[in-house]
């Protein structure tokens, strides 16, 4: 069980090293790897038609060179082009029913001439997962964060599902057999308890507090037990981690205390902005960590909003 059909999607300059080391591992697990060469069309509004021709001159050698580079590495999905990164690449994937877009890490200069400047548009255009690839990605361990699931509906507890699906597949294709589960919990809740219409005292406050952690504790590590039964098979074994937030910390923190070199993140879509499965920490993690990050989008993103509404 891992990704089958991969698409390695790149602009100029991009650093293709990690890819290089990558492709040659998917193809032995029996991957089909193909290419796309995206070339950002330069701004000539207003400008004299010497400039103009100038920059469209610029534009095909820099296509013409990236096709190059990209076929000695993959089969083309298609001829390299001059145009619109993020759009093009989710288009193509679409079009070739790609599983994964792999492309190289978002935060280093080279990338932004593939996307952009916000830098993350591919995520909320593609349907597929995007593997955001930066060095060292065999050399660690693999990450997952999970959302507790609410009361109410399904849709969270299927996105960790799915999460873990994907988690176990690009486990098989980087040679791991342990996936670290996060999950961060914050008290940040316990203004519920203390209110004074609640009229609780701040030790029984306080038992509140801790009974709430343990019963996340709990199921982290019951979710942990059950992954691992039902991947058995596959030889991958998950392991509990409760990290205490905020989140913006805990997490990057987690990722240095675990050796992680592969984080699974799940992001939910929805037109013109990133409503994003666990706040906005898979964007904001791009720009600050340089772990290769996995960013599942869910199957019912509309279903998944609704319930995260309920715990806000």
């Amino acid at each position: 069980m891992t990704f089958q059909n991969i698409l390695l999607v790149a602009g100029p300059d991009a650093d293709l090293d990690g890819a290089r080391a990558l492709i040659p591992q998917a193809r032995g697990r029996g991957a089909t790897v193909s290419s796309l060469g995206v070339v950002s069309r330069m701004p000539t509004a207003g400008a004299a038609s010497i400039v103009s021709d100038a920059a469209r001159g610029l534009e095909a050698r820099y296509a013409e060179q990236l096709g190059e580079t990209l076929s000695a590495m993959a089969e083309p999905a298609s001829p390299p082009r001059i145009g619109y990164p993020a759009e093009d690449a989710a288009h193509v994937a679409a079009e070739k029913g790609a599983d994964l877009i792999v492309t190289p890490g978002i935060g280093s200069e080279s990338a932004e001439s593939l996307f952009g400047s916000s830098g993350k548009k591919l995520l909320r255009k593609s349907s597929a997962p995007v593997l955001i690839l930066r060095k060292g990605i065999t050399d660690g361990n693999i990450g997952l964060a999970l959302e507790a699931p609410v009361d109410e509906g399904d849709a969270i507890s299927n996105l960790n599902d799915h999460l873990v699906d994907e988690a176990v597949k690009a486990a098989k294709l980087v040679g791991k057999s342990e996936v670290q589960l996060f999950h961060v919990w914050t008290s940040g809740g316990a203004e519920i308890f203390e209110h004074p219409r609640v009229g609780l005292s701040p030790e029984a406050v306080r038992r509140s507090v801790d009974a709430w952690e343990e019963n996340r504790r709990d199921w982290l590590f019951r979710y942990a037990q059950e992954a691992t039964e039902r991947y058995k098979s596959e030889g991958i074994s998950f392991h509990a981690r409760l990290l205490m937030g905020p989140l913006h910390s805990a997490l990057p923190d987690a990722i240095k205390d675990y050796s992680v070199s592969l984080m699974v993140l799940g992001t939910a879509n929805r037109k013109g902005l990133a409503g994003l499965f666990i706040g906005n920490t898979a964007e904001w993690l791009i720009d600050r960590i340089e772990t290769s990050l996995l960013v599942v989008k869910p199957q019912d993103t509309a279903e998944l909003l609704r319930e995260l509404a309920l715990r806000r």
